[in-house]
């Protein structure tokens, strides 16, 4: 992602005469303008301190942004504040052809922390493969000096006076922002919580292949692992445990991490509930049908698995996501009310006034000893421009109608069952768009 400046902060907007009185400099001389040009960038230098720290434009200019995903289709973060309006949304093929998206599809929220584009419908527009999207924005507190909060125009009286002070100082005796400075900018700061992306999030809630091993370290120790010792708990050594007493039998050094999974093996280890600071020590035996870990040479995640089924599969999604759309676009009473209306992906352009679309889905596992398998939780939207629910919600029945134990063939694997779940009817935003979110729940399995 890029961020461009696409104007500057105009020399008008810049408080040089005020800063020239913060400085105490003489005046009423034939040479008082001869600094100016020294000041200007100063004032320039602490606006842009500021800005990058906080977060916060002060001054209004025009901005545009470049991204090649979205973070999230339902709603996208920008990535400055505040933002007073967004003048367009681009989307740019990988050849170079732009395709201004119409503003019926999006709208901003408006925050003083974290604005965002939002859809009108369920999702924004896909990007093009390979292309790019350019939002272009207008952000800021106001086109004048005036226009700036009270704190924050002082910071820059501040800043600028330190730089002004030190711009022949390379030491580090002085601090590079002060603490009267941060003290001012200190509520503008936007706190950033799971910013990042988990690229495994299996490796990042489960211990490593052979972290079971003897004179392993334990570094997954506290680490919630709920397929072992009960749904829920952590499983782990305790810091500091002494070695058992004289007489007993000595237990070998895997009793620091997980067992070896030997039938009935009686293992000292910390099983707490989820939730409790510290595990209480107890004993405790692990039985798993497979038996132990060297015997089968597996990965030490892949075998304690519920029931000693074999893995979850999600091969199947793609195949369900195809035949329930083929059942919805071949369905008379719900292409009577929506027409061809049915989208698998949002396309570029004006919207109807009402359509169907595909949505979110969530799955886990459902897999016994017989085979792979999953629950899959999928959301059905439809949307309407129109005054009211009815014609949205007598849509909404065709397509319960349409699906719920509708004999679907899978391209791979088999429906079990699909069932309806729950609904939520809602406006979406001040307009006039509603919509009414569908969630299904459909069991497949994976015969192949």
């Amino acid at each position: 992602m890029m961020l461009v400046e696409e104007t500057t902060v105009p020399v008008s907007a810049l408080p040089v005469a005020q800063f020239k009185d913060h400085l105490r400099l003489g005046s009423g001389f034939s040479d008082d303008g001869v600094q100016d040009a020294v000041l200007e960038s100063y004032l320039r230098a602490a606006l842009a301190a500021i800005e990058a720290r906080t977060g916060k434009i002060l001054i209004e200019r025009e901005f545009s942004w470049s991204l090649t995903a979205w973070r999230d289709g339902r709603r996208q973060p920008l990535p400055v504040a505040p933002v007073n309006a967004i003048s367009a949304v681009t989307l740019i093929t990988a050849q170079g052809q732009e395709t201004e998206v119409d503003r019926s599809v999006w709208a901003l929220d408006p925050d003083m922390q974290r604005p965002s584009l939002r859809p009108m419908g369920t999702f924004l527009p896909d990007l093009p493969n390979g292309g790019v999207v350019r939002i272009g924005m207008l952000a800021g507190f106001g086109p004048e000096w005036a226009d700036l909060p009270a704190d924050l125009a002082q910071a820059v009286m501040l800043l600028a006076a330190h730089f002004y002070e030190y711009r022949h100082d390379i030491s580090r005796t002085s601090p590079a922002m002060p603490m009267g400075v941060q003290a001012l900018i200190e509520r503008y700061r936007t706190v950033r919580l799971f910013m990042g992306v988990v690229a495994d999030e299996r490796a990042a809630t489960e211990p490593r292949a052979g972290a079971g091993r003897a004179g392993e370290d334990c570094r997954w120790r506290g680490r919630l692992y709920p397929r072992v010792g009960g749904l829920g708990r952590t499983v782990g050594c305790i810091k500091g445990w002494r070695r058992p007493r004289k007489g007993r039998e000595r237990r070998d050094a895997v009793a620091r991490a997980l067992p070896d999974y030997r039938a009935c093996r009686p293992l000292r280890c910390a099983v707490a509930p989820h939730g409790r600071a510290t595990p209480a020590r107890r004993d405790t035996c692990f039985q798993h049908p497979r038996g132990g870990r060297a015997r089968h040479r597996r990965r030490l995640p892949d075998l304690p698995r519920r029931r000693g089924g074999v893995a979850m599969t999600y091969s199947v999604s793609a195949a369900l996501q195809s035949a329930i759309y083929q059942r919805l676009t071949a369905d008379a009473a719900l292409v009577a009310l929506v027409g061809s209306d049915i989208y698998d992906a949002l396309p570029a352009g004006p919207l109807p006034a009402l359509y169907v679309v595909l949505g979110a889905e969530d799955v886990r596992d459902a897999s016994d000893k017989t085979g792979g398998g999953a629950w899959h939780q999928l959301v059905i939207t439809v949307v309407t421009q129109s005054a009211g629910f009815a014609s949205a919600k007598a849509a909404a029945a065709a397509v319960c109608d349409a699906l719920v134990d509708a004999p679907m063939a899978l391209e791979r694997g088999s429906l079990v069952s699909l069932n309806f779940y729950k609904a939520k009817a809602a406006r979406v935003g001040t307009g006039a768009v509603r919509q009414i979110n569908l969630n299904f729940r459909a069991r497949v399995a994976d015969d192949t």
